[in-house]
């Protein structure tokens, strides 16, 4: 009888993952909502100029893992939004003042983690999908008088069900990429106010 049993149950434990990995709700082919950088408060520069400069050289040596959005893409599209110049709106002279930031790394890399629980791993189901997210970036600031820069980070990982449906999976790194920005947004904030400080306007 306990032999019976067990066996139903070896039986029963991949159908019963299978139905929790596909339980969740189904968007139905509605495609994701746009990232959008509205809700970014933009740092004013005293500056003439801000470039945003995608290292290409760096950038192609890095893993990019197929994801919901290209992260190079998302970070030149944050930054381009975060820093702006002052340009007519500074009563200081701006000649020859620009401020640059430089994409050195904006990269993606999938590793795959195996179950941890002994029955899983027999059955060779449960493991675990990581996307390690990372963005650097080098900070110039240029003036007449002085060169100045700043070197910055900021990472974030998610783990996401092997089995999960396609839905699921993009739903769950966008929302990384929220929490990535976040993160970012934060450290570039407190960055630029500690290091540029008499070069910020608002």
């Amino acid at each position: 009888m306990k032999k019976t049993l067990n066996l139903l149950l070896l039986f029963l434990f991949p159908l019963f993952l299978m139905s929790a990995c596909t339980s969740m709700p189904d968007p139905k082919g509605k495609p994701m909502p746009a990232m959008t950088f509205n809700h970014i408060a933009p740092v004013m520069m005293q500056v003439n100029n801000v470039a945003i400069e995608l290292m290409e050289d760096s950038l192609q040596a890095q893993p990019h893992a197929p994801f919901i959005k290209p992260l190079p893409v998302v970070a030149e599209n944050y930054f381009a939004s975060k820093v702006t110049p002052a340009m007519n709106n500074s009563a200081v002279d701006l000649a020859g003042r620009s401020f640059t930031v430089q994409i050195h790394e904006a990269s993606v890399a999938h590793n795959y983690v195996p179950a941890g629980r002994e029955m899983a791993r027999f059955l060779g189901v449960g493991g675990l999908d990581e996307y390690v997210l990372n963005v650097a970036v080098l900070l110039l600031l240029e003036t007449p008088e002085l060169k100045k820069t700043v070197k910055m980070s900021a990472g974030r990982t998610i783990r996401v069900n092997e089995h999960s449906s396609i839905a699921d999976r993009e739903r769950n790194q966008l929302v990384a990429l929220e929490e990535l920005l976040k993160t970012l947004d934060t450290e570039v904030e407190r960055v630029i106010r500690a290091e540029y400080s008499d070069y910020v306007m608002n």
